[in-house]
């Protein structure tokens, strides 16, 4: 199988054919059709879990797309949901729970989400005791299929 490199300005990293195909024709499209572009968001986040070597532009990538994506649609639940997300999986765990609230305002019953808001807080030390509630709830919920849930490990807390 013939590779060639990517270059996205900060790494370049070997990839398939048809992966630099697909990645470069949809960073040149405008941006506006939504679920296309958060498929492919959750796509290269799935990738991750079968490739963990490609953790760090992966993540790069997505939190590229979603940041474009609120630009264009700032009260968009679902991009915020995976904004948050991305930044909880890179450790931003504070400006992560920023996007994570304001999709809970605009829409509160993705299970995704409220997972999300629970992982953050989990990673919050002054957060830890409130993130049951938004576990419990998320008991409850359907995910969304265009939301990401998080990384979380309760071992680690």
């Amino acid at each position: 199988m013939k590779f060639i490199k990517r270059l996205l300005g900060f790494k370049s990293v070997q990839k398939k054919d048809s992966d630099y195909i697909k990645i470069n024709k949809l960073k040149f499209e405008d941006y506006s059709d939504v679920d296309l572009i958060l498929r492919y968001v959750i796509d290269i986040y799935n990738e991750i879990w079968k490739d963990i070597s490609l953790y760090d532009i992966n993540l790069t990538e997505a939190k590229f797309h979603l940041e474009k994506l609120n630009s264009l649609n700032p009260n968009n639940s679902k991009i915020l949901t995976n904004l948050g997300a991305i930044l909880s999986d890179k450790g931003k765990h504070q400006e992560a729970l920023k996007y994570l609230l304001k999709a809970e305002k605009i829409c509160s019953k993705d299970r995704n989400l409220s997972m999300n808001i629970g992982i953050v807080k989990m990673g919050m030390e002054n957060e830890r005791p409130n993130a049951k509630k938004h576990f419990e709830k998320a008991e409850s919920l359907t995910p969304n299929e265009l939301t990401i849930e998080a990384y979380f490990d309760p071992h680690a807390h």
